[in-house]
């Protein structure tokens, strides 16, 4: 917990040219979401939930009435939907002015850990007139890159396996 970083988010968007992001849950089917939105996946999660960060602004909650405080940790502007319609309604609303989102779908099943995103789901986003590609690489640039300790707690570890590895052929040359 406590890895969201809504700054360095926005930055990736800019950076791979997108509008924004929109991360998407239905009953915990979204562990990439989950993970990114500090969720701790034990969470009673019975009801979608949206939540879309622009490439510049404040980002957006949809959530169901009923679990309406499961985004509360979260910076941004709430809307609360009791029905399909108004749910449509407020992601109509939030993404009027988007034309190219990332969200955790994966064109063709070609990289199926990133396909959490039901088709249903994409056909009403894509309603919209909005253009879903994968967030593979928002997630990589995001969640995916070691921080500066990581890296350097890996250095030692990095200088070993080099050496097993130099070691290990001086001994197959050696044997032939």
């Amino acid at each position: 917990m406590g890895k969201f970083d809504l700054k360095k988010m926005q930055e990736i968007i800019k950076k791979i040219d997108l509008d924004g992001w929109l991360l998407y849950d239905f009953r915990g089917s979204n562990d990439l979401a989950l993970n990114i939105l500090d969720i701790p996946v034990e969470t009673h999660l019975t009801r979608r939930f949206y939540y879309f960060i622009p490439k510049e602004g404040n980002p957006t909650k949809i959530v169901n009435a009923i679990e309406a405080f499961h985004l509360d940790h979260l910076p941004g502007t709430q809307f609360k939907y009791s029905s399909h319609s108004s749910l449509t309604n407020h992601l109509e609303h939030t993404l009027k002015s988007v034309k190219k989102i990332a969200m955790e779908y994966s064109p063709m099943n070609s990289i199926p850990y990133v396909s959490k995103v039901d088709a249903g789901t994409l056909e009403q986003i894509k309603s919209f007139g909005v253009e879903v590609e994968t967030s593979g690489d928002l997630i990589s640039l995001f969640d995916a890159v070691w921080t500066e300790e990581q890296y350097k707690d890996n250095i030692p570890v990095a200088n070993d396996l080099t050496k097993i590895a130099s070691d290990t052929f001086k001994l197959i040359k050696k044997r032939h």
